[in-house]
């Protein structure tokens, strides 16, 4: 399996060898928006605190947050649950920004919550579990909101072969995250089988994909495998929301995580 729209775990251990992952973990997108924060407020050390549900992905969350927040010197004030009473908590540790881990409606329960709030930290949420929960955010909440993506909005003059295929379906400009990365995937099996000879199998397949390096596929971050990588990208990238609420911004370089 290549995974066009599966978020990768965070897994200890030898790695599933017939799945591969396109997107980054949110272990490491967490870890790269620390990274970010803390060079945005040099030299203040800004505190932070998390909110966050119980799945895998949310505890992915937690651990690269207190990982890269340790590795940077900042302080997670608080870390709590996603319902309404546990808020309260949260700022009264005075956080200068508040990460979110959960849903879009959560997103947009927490924002509305800010909104009447006398203390409103920076939000900071992720695309990759929050998605349409961006469009839902209160003005004053959202114009500083940051958002957390597993790669950059394809380019259309990087991304040719993608951006063609639109007007043959008259697809409408939905979903485009999604409909990036499968495309992605199916550039790199189209690739792996060009790769693996005249007759490929499983294994020659597996094999192909493992000397994966750098692969360009024009709306991703370059691919890379291996015997033991499963996961082709390490990383984030750092957008906002436009002024009139209805489209992101790129504010920031690729991010990748500091050891």
């Amino acid at each position: 399996m290549i995974g066009p729209i599966t978020i990768s775990t965070n897994e200890n251990g030898l790695p599933n060898p017939y799945v591969f992952y396109l997107l980054p973990t949110l272990y490491d997108q967490a870890r790269a928006a620390v990274d970010f924060i803390a060079a945005r407020e040099v030299p203040r050390r800004p505190r932070l605190a998390l909110m966050r549900g119980e799945s895998p992905l949310d505890r992915d969350v937690a651990e690269g947050l207190r990982k890269q927040a340790e590795l940077q010197g900042l302080e997670i004030v608080a870390e709590q649950g996603t319902s309404p009473s546990a808020l309260t908590a949260v700022l009264s540790g005075k956080p200068d920004y508040l990460f979110f881990s959960g849903d879009g409606p959560g997103l947009a329960r927490l924002a509305d919550a800010l909104n009447r709030s006398s203390h409103s930290p920076v939000l900071v949420s992720f695309l990759s579990t929050a998605q349409n929960g961006a469009s839902l955010l209160p003005p004053q909440v959202a114009a500083h909101a940051l958002f957390v993506a597993p790669a950059f909005p394809p380019d259309s003059r990087q991304a040719n072969d993608f951006f063609s295929l639109w007007p043959a379906g008259n697809a409408p400009a939905t979903y485009l995250g999604l409909r990036t990365a499968a495309f992605a995937a199916g550039s790199v099996l189209v690739q792996a089988l060009r790769s693996g000879g005249d007759r490929p199998n499983r294994d020659l397949l597996i094999h192909a994909l493992e000397r994966f390096q750098h692969f360009q596929t024009g709306v991703l971050p370059p691919i890379t495998f291996g015997p033991n990588r499963r996961v082709a990208t390490s990383g984030a990238v750092i957008l906002v929301l436009s002024p009139d609420g209805k489209s992101l911004t790129v504010i920031s370089d690729w991010i990748t995580p500091k050891l």
